[in-house]
């Protein structure tokens, strides 16, 4: 069984250098309502090797899908990207890149602050990995950066064999294969 990853396609917005958390939790909604940049059309579907394309139901994903696989019908599926809000309430303007962080190490620590925990996105990728084992069917699933990389990690250990991924970062449009025989 082969699961590609796709992150979506770079996201049309400019994000400020520095904001309050207010202003934090403003742009991270509207991150998840922006257009995105593609990329170059796949025939990945075309050729056959994969049976199904799933896709969050993030307007970045259907965009993305749409033109890597334009023709082929999208299966939505709970790959939401793990949702991220400031990590406390402050005026005070900080940079971006410490907003990220600190929500992501909230996220990491299971602080109720974020609307999503480890442990839950950790159930989360488990049941999504149980369903696709049951479809025992080769797929697509565009998804988003940080649930990638959590997918990654559960995949491989249920000891699928991980091509593409990098250490840290995940670039746009980047893909990651997760392979297993069945």
């Amino acid at each position: 069984m082969k699961i590609v990853l796709i992150r979506h396609a770079k996201v049309k917005l400019a994000w400020p250098k520095k904001c309050s958390s207010s202003e934090y939790d403003k742009y991270c909604s509207l991150y998840d309502q922006s257009d995105v940049e593609v990329g170059e059309p796949s025939d990945m579907i075309s050729k056959g090797e994969y049976k199904r394309l799933y896709v969050s139901s993030l307007i970045r994903t259907h965009l993305t899908a749409g033109f890597l696989f334009p023709g082929v019908k999208q299966n939505v599926i709970e790959v939401e990207e793990i949702p991220l809000k400031s990590y406390k309430d402050s005026r005070k303007h900080k940079a971006v890149w410490i907003w990220n962080v600190m929500a992501r190490i909230q996220w990491y620590r299971n602080n109720r602050r974020q609307d999503e925990t480890r442990t839950e996105t950790s159930i989360r990728c488990n049941r999504i990995i149980d369903m696709l084992e049951e479809k025992k069917e080769n797929c697509i699933i565009v998804t988003h950066g940080f649930f990638l990389k959590a997918m990654v990690w559960r995949l491989k250990r249920r000891g699928y064999e991980i091509s593409g991924d990098k250490l840290f970062s995940v670039n746009h449009l980047q893909t990651v294969t997760a392979t297993r025989n069945m």
